[in-house]
């Protein structure tokens, strides 16, 4: 993978200059606020990237059923018998829990929707041919977590965060896509878990390592490199789509905690996410900008360009670059860079900050501290002026403002219940795929 890298990497620098009992409920995690800079010199010789880099190992199977993919993988010799036995009863469970939640109740129909909602989304995935080997452990695990969350009739709320058991995963409840694995919000916690242990507050060790290590398996192949994907449509993108926002905090989470706690391992796994960066959507998230590399938020969206998710994920890879010395993090940083300082001013209203362009929607109070959080992180980091005075403007436009009361998630329900008409409006969106 690293030489098709290094080739664009060249190219590059030319451009330059309440819930049931199975879960508990979990507050939103920060994405990265406050992030300490790494205190490793650029390109320092005592901290190479570890192992060959590579992501996980794939087969693509061709399409057919949920068991006939499964029994294909196994007669290839690309997936054990013990795992083709577990995902095997996964789907079974999935499809006999949702046959058995009655219809004739409103509640039990709501919970058959959200579960029915996943186990058609994986198989649309199997009839595709898109059921790859590497993206069996988290699509499957995913399956598993439905299965048992809905089968207890939860009261939950859209948006709401849940946890199972003594698992540090986060799953996200989206509004009849059933509750689904969270990338940026289970990096964000891993980095405010670092954020501590670095700043001398509470350091739950093991609790990073259990996070850590939950969710290095669930990441999949997604052409030459590694990424953690999303299984379901969102925003008008069909899955599975990744996110620039998302693979930034990943890499800069097992960046940071290959240094505190002494697992070098974890820099070869970020190394091998550094793929998403390099190629153009809608494999990856490198759109061509000011001189420079814009780094897209959503692999679906190439005219989208959101001001934090950028931020964050160029941030990402200066922690990486300045962590490891890997030249290839060094040319993509420098390239994010060259076009985020070209970009910041275009998002200043005068008075506060667009949330993303072209459409020029204004920032929510809480995306507004947001970006002005990242803003200041990379005027720490790089010493850029650009970067020190939007941070300055952005902060006295938020003391000129009130600030906005948080929003509480809206109201649980049974089954995370949706009205006739709102479901019907989401059968035909997803039916014509959007």
């Amino acid at each position: 993978m690293r030489k098709p890298l290094l080739a664009l990497g060249l190219c590059l620098l030319a451009l330059a200059p309440a819930a049931p009992a199975a879960a508990q409920v979990e507050a939103p995690s920060d994405t990265g606020g406050v992030v300490p800079p790494p205190a490793t010199t650029p390109g320092s010789p005592a901290a190479p990237v570890p192992g060959e880099s590579a992501p996980p190992p794939d087969s693509r199977l061709g399409g057919g059923s949920v068991p006939v993919v499964l029994d294909r993988g196994l007669a290839a010799g690309a997936i054990s018998q013990a795992d083709h036995d577990r995902y095997r009863a996964d789907y079974d469970l999935a499809v006999s829990t949702r046959d058995n939640l009655p219809e004739d109740d409103p509640d039990d129909a709501a919970c058959r929707r959200q579960l029915g909602s996943v186990i058609e989304d994986l198989e649309r995935f199997a009839r595709s041919g898109a059921l790859t080997t590497s993206r069996m452990p988290a699509l499957f695990l995913q399956l598993r977590r439905n299965t048992e969350f809905w089968a207890s009739r939860p009261f939950v709320a859209a948006g709401q965060r849940v946890k199972f058991g003594d698992s540090e995963l986060l799953f996200q409840h989206y509004a009849g896509e059933g509750v689904q694995h969270q990338p940026l919000a289970n990096f964000g916690k891993a980095n405010g878990l670092i954020t501590e242990c670095d700043t001398g507050k509470k350091c739950e060790r093991a609790k990073l390592i259990k996070l850590l290590d939950e969710l290095l398996p669930l990441r999949s192949r997604r052409g030459d490199f590694a990424t953690w994907e999303y299984f379901f449509p969102f925003g008008g993108g069909s899955p599975p789509w990744a996110s620039g926002l998302a693979q930034g905090t990943a890499i800069q989470a097992l960046t940071r905690a290959s240094v505190l706690l002494g697992r070098p391992e974890y820099r070869g796994i970020a190394a091998s996410g550094l793929g998403l960066f390099a190629a153009a959507p809608p494999l990856g998230v490198r759109v061509p900008s000011g001189g420079g590399s814009h780094y897209l938020i959503y692999t679906f969206a190439p005219r989208l360009r959101v001001l934090n998710g950028f931020l964050q994920a160029v941030t990402g890879l200066y922690d990486y670059a300045k962590i490891t010395g890997d030249p290839i993090g060094q040319l993509l940083f420098a390239a994010g860079n060259a076009a985020a300082m070209k970009e910041v001013p275009r998002y200043d209203t005068g008075r506060w900050s667009y949330y993303a362009l072209p459409v020029k929607n204004q920032s929510s109070y809480g995306y507004h501290a947001l970006v002005t959080r990242f803003l200041d992180n990379l005027c720490k980091r790089t010493g850029e002026a650009v970067y020190c005075r939007t941070a300055a403007k952005f902060t006295r436009y938020l003391a000129k403002r009130p600030q906005e009361p948080e929003r509480p998630l809206p109201p649980r329900q049974r089954c995370g219940y949706l009205a006739p008409k709102e479901e019907a409006a989401r059968q035909k969106r997803k039916r014509a795929g959007t």
